[in-house]
Formats: C-alpha cells, sequence, structure tokens
C-alpha cells in the first residue's frame, strides 16, 4: 500500500452549472503530485484506479468550505466514475493512488473499505491542513495515449464561490 503518514485534502463534488470562474488563493497544495506523475504501467480496458489529489492547507484568515473535485483534461480511453473523499486518520496515511477490484495487486488500499465523506459538508479552518483525502475513481475504457492532468479544488469562502487548479498528472499506460 502507498502511504504517505500525512494529512490530506477534502471535497464533494458540486452540482453541474455550479462551478465557478472566480479563481481563488485560500488554498496551498503540497505532496509528490505538485512535483512528479503518479501511475501505474500496462493498463486494458475494464481496470479501474483511483488517484488522491494534493494535500491542501488554508492559508488564509477565513475557513474553506469544500464543495467540488474535477480533473481538468481526461484523454480518449478513460471515463470518470466519480469522486469520493476520505480521512486520513482512518486509512492510516494519505493514500496516493490504487487499483480497484478486479484490478487490484497484492498490496493495494481497498478504498471500498474507507467511510466516504464526499457528501458530508466540511471546512477547513485557517491556518490548518485538511485531515480528508480527496480521489477520484477511473475507469480505463480504451487505449489510453495521454497522462491525465489537472486538479480543480471548488470552495466557498464567505458564500462566495471559487476554484483554484493545481498540478497533478496521472498517468494510465496502455499495455500495448
Amino acid at each position: 500500500m502507498l502511504a504517505l503518514l500525512l494529512a490530506a485534502l477534502g471535497g464533494c463534488h458540486m452540482p453541474a452549472g455550479a462551478e465557478s470562474d472566480r479563481q481563488g488563493a485560500a488554498l496551498v497544495g503540497a505532496g509528490p503530485q505538485l512535483h512528479g506523475t503518479l501511475g501505474f504501467p500496462d493498463v486494458r480496458p475494464g481496470q479501474r484506479y483511483r488517484f488522491s489529489y494534493p494535500l491542501l492547507k488554508n492559508r488564509s484568515k477565513e475557513a474553506v468550505e469544500f464543495t467540488g473535485l474535477r480533473l481538468l483534461h481526461v484523454p480518449a480511453g478513460v471515463k470518470v466514475l466519480g469522486y469520493n473523499v476520505y480521512s486520513d486518520l482512518e486509512t492510516n496515511g494519505f493514500l496516493l493512488s490504487g487499483r480497484e477490484p478486479g484490478s487490484r495487486a497484492s498490496g493495494d488500499p481497498d478504498f471500498s473499505s474507507f467511510h466516504d465523506y464526499y457528501k458530508k459538508k466540511y471546512s477547513i479552518k485557517p491556518g490548518v491542513l485538511s485531515d480528508k483525502c480527496g480521489s477520484v475513481l477511473l475507469e480505463v475504457t480504451g487505449r489510453v495515449r495521454h497522462h491525465l492532468t489537472g486538479c480543480r479544488v471548488e470552495y466557498k469562502q464567505q458564500g462566495v464561490a471559487y476554484h483554484q487548479d493545481f498540478h497533478c498528472e496521472f498517468a494510465l499506460d496502455s499495455a500495448e
């Protein structure tokens, strides 16, 4: 199991059309996603994978209420099945990635065994690193020729909706 004993971010998916065009600056990211690529080799259609978003800290003087997560660039051959939020207090640290049932290898975490905070409202207090971890569940539907990139985090501060984009790069390299 890939795990780091770090705190993590959180979030919930916003309804379609509710996304903000307002660029925020309340969050700062951390973690390996900001500096490299997470991924798996030899993926095949039908297999499912999960990747975690970067760790996030509220660097502002106001609480941040998470409202959504979204990948910005999803190439052909990959389908986003959904987003989840897990507590690093329940997962024994920050889980970077994993294969889902049918694709799972020895040592991969079983995300289905963790409580999903996806639909719960919660905030990150000023100056605090979140204890929640957002993740995206993906299914390979065909040959994947490009990496998935761009992790968008959507949130509200004092009732105003914002988004921030963070570097992330996830590789699902085809076997062929």
